[in-house]
Order: C-alpha cells, then sequence, then structure tokens
C-alpha cells in the first residue's frame, strides 16, 4: 500500500508496512514502523519529534538522479571526485546547510569546490 496524503502537515501517525511518499510533508510526533520513505526530490520533508522503526529511504525522480550523480562523481573523477562529494556531505553532518535553501546550497558548494580544484577560481576550463 502506498500512503500519498494530501494533506501536508501529520501529527500523531503511526505508520506500519507502507511506502510513504515524503516531499514537502510535515510529520509531526510520528512514528514509521518498516516503512519505506520515498523522497523525489520535491520540497524537503520536516519531522518533529519522529521515529523510526526498522524503515529506509528510497530515492526517487530528481533525488535518485542526485544520488546517481554523486555517485558518478565519487567513482569517476579520481581523488578530486571523492574530495567534492565528501566536502558536500560534511556540510550535511555539520549542518552548515540549511534545508530548503536549494539555490543557497548550490551556491555555496559551488564557491567552495572552486577553491580545491587545480587552476585559478577564473579559469574556465
Amino acid at each position: 500500500m502506498v500512503v500519498a496524503e494530501s494533506q501536508r502537515t501529520i501529527v500523531g501517525e503511526h505508520f506500519k508496512d507502507l511506502t510513504i511518499r515524503i516531499d514537502g510533508k510535515h510529520y509531526i510526533n510520528c512514528t514509521f514502523e518498516r516503512c519505506r520513505m520515498e523522497y523525489a526530490g520535491g520540497p524537503p520533508p520536516v519531522f518533529d519529534n519522529c521515529t523510526l522503526i526498522d524503515s529506509g529511504w528510497w530515492f526517487d525522480e530528481s533525488a535518485g538522479n542526485t544520488i546517481v550523480f554523486l555517485q558518478s562523481m565519487f567513482n569517476t573523477f579520481g581523488q578530486g571526485g571523492k574530495d567534492m562529494v565528501m566536502q558536500m556531505l560534511r556540510f550535511v553532518f555539520n549542518n552548515e546547510v540549511a534545508p530548503g535553501t536549494a539555490h543557497s546550497n548550490s551556491q555555496m558548494i559551488h564557491q567552495d569546490m572552486s577553491l580545491t580544484r587545480s587552476g585559478s577560481p577564473d579559469d574556465k576550463r
């Protein structure tokens, strides 16, 4: 069963054995048990005081393409590609990139990566 709630805020629900599209939703005090959480790259979901039990993530559509892109960068551009992907993940782990600000995220990541590539920042290779 796939759950596609039309409401944007879900409070106090216990989801069990479901596939749930989470784009653009705000979950408050919810539990996800043995659920497949699908994210397609739409508006980021928000989770406040929620619990995951034996659940997993699935990245579909644009979000899936982003994962494939990161895998490609990591695996085909040698150490420079690995460094670029790891730098982006440090932004995520350190909460330096605010959720829901895609434009500022790409500017921040682009600016930092331009400092680590070979050549000057103005070099248009």
